[in-house]
């Protein structure tokens, strides 16, 4: 009795159960109408079913107290045989009483559920035809409300899972190795004898030219010419840098480099010094491409950040340096004033240093996997043509390049025509508070003073601002270059009269400037997958100095050349009279140049001349450091332009590196491949 009782229980919980599963609730939400109604109806004959089920289980659950009755009726029937029919009535009714007793006190529980149940079908039938255009009963509806909460519950669920992965999954940066720390050095130190000789020859300029007997033009060919060489090799190497060794090309690329440099000391004729300085520009392009991205495959987030601006912090540092110790090595080492061979010893000292570094990057380099610190380690090389369709439809990527390359237009021109503009504007005051012997040791300190400061400045400002505002980056840069404009400004119509002022306010200009160093490539770094990082890189140092640091300089010449007639010479007796008018010719022509003594980049005394001759000497001066003001004026135009190029990335940068940081997590593929795919 109980057993029975039990499993009608539990068929009711069953049924219970099953009308409250979300699943069958969703299932039964996604027929039409009619199917509905259908599976209503058999539902409904399945209650009955189990009904007529339950009256059989009723009847044979209680088999003892009907036969009890059963005796007691016959008992009744034999010992009132002779009564009245109204007695016998009154036994029936006694009996029937008792049988629905009995049947009631049997299985109530269980009867009760069945009755419940199948008020409860009819109800939802009712409101199916009283309404057929209701598509579910009130019930369903409170039903499908639940079952949407669960599925939203179970969505959110999955997603604090998902984030767990992630966070579980993310590379956890640990502490500094040891090889970490010395790979970062390496770099660093490879990077600081790189421009120490690209402007080690800047330093000795005027012994080049006396020693070789070259024009200026000739002179500037030198830069130009290594600039050229080191673009066109930059992809190629590039190229190579995402698919083959990066230490066999770096060790291979330095020692090239080394002996370019150290052999071009040696030539003795200014063609063969050309070469040599051409291939020069060979081996640094294998090093500018690839360091960068080995230290984003070592370092992420932050950390890379900080790496990537110490890296670069060596850039202006190895400017300077390369003005002081080329200038001062060979002035050690020259026997008279006459001496113009002593320039030879101030450019080898950068190789030399450079084969220590080659021994270096044998026993201490090593080559992680590419994109091993962002988790893109699934990812595989690609074809040259979809690395440069991927980079060329990257908005970050062009408008970044096209801002940097502005930014390198007003760096190559003031580290080229820099110090000799600085020379000319002490020349021309009267009371200099500067010598001019000491004009290119104080550039060169002024250089490292503002990389030192500059460089890592721009990205503590934007590791800081990015936490709140996720385009910080290119806002920094922006913000950065647009400063240095009224900077420089300010620098260039200061230096005619107060050099210390001058070299002040230039100061602070290139501190503004270079905070895009660091940024910038980390920018670049970010945006792009880590198997076409080096391209990423070589490409942007192709369009940068090609149309930036390569042709600045000349284009500087050119507009200074075409000033020269415009410029009045200053009367000498009025010593008040410090400008002049800029359009205007002179009211007496000057004698013509072979007639003058030639002027050096180096100082020199000022020649035996009488008083006219020393005046148009020193009007000379004036009207070369005058033409090169307004000339360099450009560059202040051009950071404005940067500027624009800057802000206007800020309106893409957040969108390019989610698509980036989805293709690395292998959410998203390559526009290519999937064409290829459809296809």
């Amino acid at each position: 009795m109980k057993g029975n009782d039990n499993t009608m229980m539990e068929k009711s919980l069953s049924q219970k159960e099953l009308l409250n599963d979300p699943e069958v609730i969703q299932h039964e939400y996604s027929q039409d109408i009619d199917d509905l109604t259908y599976t209503t109806t058999t539902s409904h004959n399945d209650v009955n079913k189990q009904q007529q089920q339950q009256q059989d289980t009723d009847s044979t659950s209680t088999p003892s107290s009907q036969n009890d009755d059963n005796k007691q009726q016959q008992q009744q029937q034999d010992t009132d045989s002779t009564s009245t029919p109204s007695s016998q009535n009154d036994n029936n009714k006694q009996q029937q009483q008792q049988q629905q007793d009995t049947d009631s006190t049997s299985t109530p529980s269980s009867q009760n559920d069945v009755n419940k149940q199948q008020q409860q079908q009819q109800q939802e039938e009712n409101d199916l035809t009283s309404n057929p255009w209701q598509k579910y009963p009130k019930q369903q509806q409170q039903q499908e409300q639940q079952a949407t909460e669960q599925l939203r519950e179970e969505e959110e669920g999955k997603l604090e899972k998902e984030e767990k992965c992630e966070d579980v999954l993310q590379p956890v940066q640990p502490a500094f190795t040891i090889r970490q720390i010395a790979m970062i050095i390496l770099l660093c130190y490879i990077n600081l004898l790189n421009y120490m000789d690209r402007m080690g020859v800047a330093g000795v300029l005027g012994d080049i030219e006396e020693c070789f007997g070259i024009t200026d033009g000739q002179a500037g060919l030198i830069q130009t010419a290594f600039v050229l060489v080191y673009i066109i090799m930059a992809p190629i190497f590039g190229y190579l840098g995402d698919r083959y060794s990066r230490k066999m090309l770096l060790l291979g690329g330095i020692t090239f480099w080394c002996l370019s440099t150290l052999i071009g000391s040696f030539m003795p004729n200014y063609g063969l010094f050309l070469l040599f300085r051409c291939l020069v520009g060979v081996g640094e392009a294998s090093y500018s491409t690839i360091a960068p991205t080995l230290i984003s495959d070592i370092f992420f987030k932050d950390r890379r950040s900080n790496m990537l601006a110490l890296f670069y912090f060596a850039i202006p540092v190895g400017s300077g340096l390369g003005y002081i110790v080329s200038s001062e090595v060979s002035s050690l080492f020259k026997t008279s004033d006459t001496d113009y061979e002593a320039w030879r010893w101030g450019l080898r000292v950068t190789p030399v240093l450079g084969f220590v570094a080659v021994v270096l990057i044998v026993f201490v380099f090593y080559d992680p996997p590419r994109g091993e610190s962002d988790g893109g380690r699934h990812l595989k090389p690609t074809t040259f043509t979809e690395d440069l369709v991927y980079l060329f439809t990257n908005k970050s990527y062009v408008l970044c390049t096209i801002a940097f390359t502005c930014v390198t237009f007003a760096i190559g021109a003031l580290a080229f025509w820099g110090p000799l503009f600085s020379e000319l504007g002490v020349k021309i005051q009267t009371d200099p508070n500067v010598k001019e012997e000491n004009v290119y040791f104080i550039f060169g300190i002024v250089a490292m003073a503002a990389g030192l400061i500059g460089v890592p400045l721009g990205s503590y400002i934007s590791q800081k601002t990015r936490v709140r505002i996720p385009y910080a980056d290119p806002m920094v840069c922006g913000c950065g270059l647009l400063l240095s404009v009224f900077l420089i400004m300010a620098g260039l119509l200061v230096t005619e009269n107060n050099a210390i002022a001058a070299f002040i306010t230039v100061f602070f200009g290139q501190v503004a400037l270079n905070l895009n160093w660091a940024v910038v490539s980390d920018i670049i770094m970010y945006i792009t997958v880590p198997t076409r990082r080096s391209t990423a890189g070589a490409f942007q140092i192709l369009i940068s100095h090609a149309f930036g640091d390569a042709f600045s300089p000349y284009i500087i010449g050119v507009v200074a050349d075409a000033f020269k007639p415009l410029i009045n010479p200053r009367n000498l007796t009025d010593t008040s009279t410090t400008t002049s008018n800029l359009f205007t010719t002179t009211s007496t022509p000057l004698p013509h140049l072979s007639t003058l003594p030639h002027l050096s980049l180096t100082p020199t005394p000022l020649p035996h001349l009488s008083s006219t001759e020393k005046e148009i000497y020193i009007d000379e001066d004036y009207i070369d450091f005058k033409s090169k003001q307004y000339a360099m004026l450009l560059c202040c135009i051009i950071n404005i332009l940067g500027t624009i190029f800057f802000f206007w990335n800020a309106c893409y940068i957040v969108q390019d590196k989610e698509k980036c940081d989805r293709i690395i997590a292998g959410e998203e593929k390559d526009v290519k491949k999937k064409k290829r795919e459809r296809y």
